[in-house]
């Protein structure tokens, strides 16, 4: 859960970087900030969703990721088109009339990404230490355990 909201948490922080350097006229490192904004929305998506992601040192297929999420509806359908776009590289090197829309697309992409996972809580784990009494409380629930699994034994012995 914490790798989750760490991955929630640089989105946000990415989504910002971008943002300003979108604002100051800086659109390729604008679109690098987005993409990275974008990954860490997808992760943090799909370790909710339960969808595999490589691990850390493999280079993250977000298309795949993008439209596994899709289909799961954890998140929007045209994730996997707008970060085609994004990812295009040859944006960087000419003067595309286009990228504002790019980027435009992108924001609200990464946003929507965001708002999906602050949407969409993480389901309910049983919580293995019970909601009473405090933690003396589940050494007692715990030792009661111990002590039932004990008896239990030994009346499986005496049977015999």
């Amino acid at each position: 859960m914490s790798t989750t909201l760490n991955h929630l948490a640089q989105s946000r922080a990415q989504l910002a970087e971008a943002s300003d350097l979108a604002d100051a006229g800086s659109a390729a490192q604008a679109r690098i900030h987005l993409l990275s904004a974008a990954d860490h929305a997808l992760i943090a998506l799909a370790a909710r969703s339960a969808v595999d992601v490589p691990p850390t040192p493999a280079p993250l297929d977000r298309q795949t990721v993008a439209v596994r999420l899709a289909e799961l509806g954890a998140a929007p359908d045209d994730v996997a088109p707008v970060l085609r776009d994004l990812n295009d590289d040859s944006v960087d090197s000419m003067q595309d009339p286009a990228l504002a829309a790019r980027l435009d697309a992108g924001f609200g992409l990464v946003q929507a990404l965001i708002d999906a996972y602050v949407a969409h809580p993480a389901g309910a784990t049983a919580a293995a230490v019970p909601a009473y009494g405090g933690a003396r409380s589940a050494m007692n629930a715990r030792g009661a355990e111990a002590a039932a699994r004990g008896l239990a034994r030994l009346a499986a012995v005496a049977r015999r």
